[in-house]
């Protein structure tokens, strides 16, 4: 009613921009998910094989989802023979010869957390299921990562995105989409900083607004 003045008229970005804001919102959805699932997998395998959580770093990957589909449980992976289990780090890219003699030492060694056969057996199929659908995720994800790299390659604008310190194949992206090819609805630095949640805010903007909310 009062600032109709500093209103613009909205209209969308063109079809190259919103290739890739539609393509990087879905991926940051698999991600997520991912996320999720790796969380889950950590829960069910602290349950009667929390030494998978010590030995990898990152669960949510193609190693890991190997590994569990092959040797769901510590009793499984322990006879599999040492040369098959070296062959199996080498077919995914696991080559540091003292890193893989000291996973091998490491199963060799282990215990087994709980001795409930019952348990155990429902848990490993969960877990083969749930490393299943983390595998088709990595998939999905390296395949959106393909496909936004190309719409990147064809954007006039993504250069200046991709030549931000620290930016990188991820983030550089997300902040094309985030803030679009019409540079003009900006109409300084404050304005871009304001609609990313980045402006600075003094000190009496932070006790009137923590003021309001008491009131509130």
């Amino acid at each position: 009613m009062h600032h109709g003045d500093k209103l613009r008229r909205w209209s969308p970005d063109n079809e190259i921009t919103r290739r890739i804001q539609n393509l990087v919102e879905e991926r940051r959805k698999l991600v997520d998910e991912k996320t999720a699932q790796g969380n889950g997998l950590t829960d069910y395998l602290k349950i009667y094989f929390p030494q998978m959580v010590d030995w990898f770093e990152d669960l949510d990957t193609e190693l890991v989802c190997a590994r569990l589909t092959n040797w769901p449980s510590l009793e499984e992976v322990q006879e599999v023979p040492s040369t098959e289990l070296r062959a199996f780090f080498h077919q995914h890219h696991c080559h540091a010869r003292d890193g893989i003699e000291c996973r091998i030492q490491a199963i060799r060694q282990a215990k087994p957390a709980i001795p409930d056969r019952p348990v155990i057996e429902a848990k490993c199929t969960v877990v083969k299921v749930v490393v299943q659908l983390i595998h088709t995720l990595l998939q999905g994800i390296a395949e959106l990562d393909k496909k936004i790299a190309e719409a990147c390659e064809m954007h006039p604008d993504f250069f200046i995105f991709d030549s931000l310190p620290g930016a990188g194949e991820v983030m550089a992206p997300r902040l094309l989409a985030a803030l679009g090819s019409q540079g003009d609805r900006y109409g300084s630095a404050a304005e871009v900083q304001r609609y990313s949640g980045i402006a600075p805010i003094t000190e009496r903007e932070e006790k009137m607004g923590a003021l309001a909310m008491g009131l509130s």
